[in-house]
């Protein structure tokens, strides 16, 4: 697994990854901040010649083919929930503890009170605020979610990261 940064890559460089010798999965997970269908149909954009499959809406449990002819698997996940519009963060703020959620709604409040402060973070970035913010609380303030303890600070067991995972191990 090998991220290809947090902005949007262009084509070229999404095909010569899964050209590459030795891919032979190759898992997509995009943010949803215009819409899942925008995000689908750049997706198809970049596979769609490679993955005939590629059906015109993104199935609701994500996609998954090897349908390249080349023993190549892709899969599409886009977050939140291949329908809604959003972001990793807003599935996180799902799947924070029960025990949390008072903390998670306090950052939240903070993170409102403080554009009245001037805080410039724009509306697209806020549920990145929010899970940040509350991430800086926790103990050990001020990790990242490169660095966090998912299991302690989130709950893989939620209804609401059911579909994600089995998308990653179908995949995987």
């Amino acid at each position: 697994i090998k991220p290809l940064g947090t902005k949007t890559p262009k084509r070229s460089d999404v095909v010569n990854y899964l050209n590459a010798s030795g891919v032979k999965s190759l898992g997509v997970v995009l943010d949803a901040d215009d819409g899942a269908h925008r995000s689908w149909e750049l997706v198809k954009s970049w596979f769609g010649e490679t993955f005939p499959d590629m059906p015109n809406q993104l199935p609701e449990a994500g996609y998954n083919s090897n349908a390249n002819g080349r023993g190549q698997r892709l899969g599409v996940w886009i977050m939140p929930d291949n329908r809604s519009v959003g972001t990793l963060e807003t599935l996180l703020k799902k799947l924070v503890r029960a025990e949390s959620n008072a903390v998670l709604e306090h950052a939240v409040k903070s993170c409102n009170d403080s554009k009245t402060h001037g805080a410039p973070f724009k509306k697209v970035h806020e549920e990145k605020a929010h899970v940040f913010t509350w991430l800086a609380w926790q103990d050990e303030p001020g990790r990242n979610l490169n660095t966090v303890d998912f299991a302690n600070v989130f709950d893989p067991k939620s209804s609401h990261a059911q579909p994600f995972i089995a998308w990653l191990l179908k995949l995987f």
